[in-house]
């Protein structure tokens, strides 16, 4: 009996510190290098695309502008 009570116990405070430990590490070390990682390649797709439609959508506007310039000379 006290073999089983010694075990339990042995067995949560490994099991508590080990979770702990890992927990530690991972929200020290692969959570910056992921938001990183992930911050980067978004703002990289972002920028492109945003870059991307604001070409369109300007070029288009200048080109209405310019054909409604032409009429006025």
């Amino acid at each position: 009996m006290l073999n089983v009570t010694l075990n339990a116990t042995r067995n949560a405070t490994y099991n508590a510190t080990r979770n702990a430990t890992m927990n530690a590490t991972y929200n020290a070390t692969d959570n910056p290098t992921y938001n990183a990682t992930n911050d980067a390649t978004l703002n990289v797709t972002f920028n492109a695309t945003n870059d991307a439609t604001l070409n369109v959508t300007f070029n288009a506007t200048w080109n209405a502008i310019k054909e409604a310039l032409k009429d006025v000379r």
